[in-house]
């Protein structure tokens, strides 16, 4: 694999990011209509990505940073279940993750896209918490929330940068994903 020398703009990873979810829409929707489990889901979508992305290797539930383990803080999950580190002292451990799809070079650094994917807004919190964390790392961060069996719904995204979400980026992605899955019918606008 060629690896790309430079990270693609925000622009392009957009157009590129729709692209799969569109093709994900046109090819696998039945994964999305049946409800099937969020990890068949995200296989097809990373597999969309890989041919929006070329050059870059998309994985799914990778969990390595380099060649070290990926982790985050353990206050994510300290706070998702009211737990105490008086209690349990490992909560303040540092904890394993596994991202549902990331875009990268694999032994390197090169970090350029992490997503995250819900097949609803149930409990979102703390992969909004994990997104922040790992958009430090990466360039951009995604929360796919397909919306699953709600007619005629928009997938929610939000977008994240340098560790904050950035909501008007995210209307832009919104906005532009409702207009290319209208018009390949998949939403009444």
């Amino acid at each position: 694999m060629k690896y790309s020398k430079t990270y693609p703009p925000i622009k392009d990873v957009k157009k590129r990011v729709i692209a799969a979810i569109c093709a994900l829409y046109q090819h696998d929707v039945e994964l999305i209509t049946v409800n099937a489990s969020e990890r068949s889901i995200t296989h097809k979508l990373a597999e969309y990505l890989q041919k929006e992305f070329p050059c870059w290797h998309v994985d799914c539930e990778y969990n390595r940073y380099g060649n070290d383990i990926k982790r985050i803080p353990n206050t994510c999950f300290i706070e998702k279940y009211n737990l105490s580190a008086k209690e349990n002292p490992d909560l303040t451990k540092d904890v394993t993750v596994f991202p549902d799809i990331i875009i990268h070079q694999r032994g390197t650094r090169k970090n350029l896209v992490v997503i995250e994917v819900k097949k609803n807004n149930n409990d979102i919190e703390h992969d909004k918490k994990k997104l922040s964390y790992f958009s430090r790392d990466y360039k951009y961060g995604i929360l796919l929330i397909l919306n699953v069996g709600r007619n005629n719904k928009v997938p929610e995204l939000h977008i994240y940068t340098e560790g904050n979400e950035d909501k008007n980026k995210a209307q832009e992605w919104e906005n532009d994903l409702k207009s290319a899955l209208a018009l390949l019918g998949y939403l009444n606008t």
